[in-house]
């Protein structure tokens, strides 16, 4: 059996962009979670189920990497 791991994650993105998002393991890298602009800046947080996640940042559906 596998234990998989419940996190509150937050994403945020400080580097521009007019339509930024998520994506990941969290969502089998099919959806793309919208953050919202804060200020200058973008944020989410969302409830993560995974064992280890990877996670990708689309800005202007131009896909950006980012390491945690």
């Amino acid at each position: 059996m596998i234990d998989y791991l419940v996190i509150n994650t937050s994403f945020k993105w400080a580097y521009g962009g007019h339509q930024v998002f998520v994506t990941g393991t969290f969502t089998g890298w099919k959806d793309h979670i919208p953050l919202q602009k804060v200020g200058n800046d973008y944020f989410n947080a969302i409830v993560v189920r995974s064992i280890m996640i990877l996670h990708n940042n689309l800005i202007e559906t131009t896909k950006r990497n980012v390491l945690l």
